[in-house]
């Protein structure tokens, strides 16, 4: 197997991990049963607001923490697959 180098990555990859890493856009994606978690979204939310950051969030109720992980009693196949879904399209829209 080969190594992926830099070159082999386009410049609008990096482009949009930059925008994430310096809170220019975000995207999450949060289990609604999470109270822990979930609690900090609304300050987290007002600080993008005030920096004009493009952000999404999607909360799921009744499903838990790791929802995702099929290796857990807590994965949910449906919502894993949902969030997933909206995930490839986040990317399909800013990596066009």
């Amino acid at each position: 197997m080969s190594s992926l180098k830099k070159e082999d990555i386009k410049q609008e990859v990096f482009d949009l991990y930059d925008d994430y890493a310096h809170n220019k856009i975000d995207r999450r994606q949060f289990a609604g049963l999470d109270k822990r978690v979930n609690a900090g979204w609304e300050d987290y939310e007002k600080v993008l607001k005030a920096n004009n950051a493009e952000h999404t969030a999607h909360f799921y109720p009744d499903v838990n923490h790791g929802f995702h992980n099929n290796t857990t009693p807590r994965y949910d196949e449906a919502v894993a697959t949902l969030a997933w879904t909206r995930t490839i399209e986040f990317f399909k829209e800013k990596l066009k």
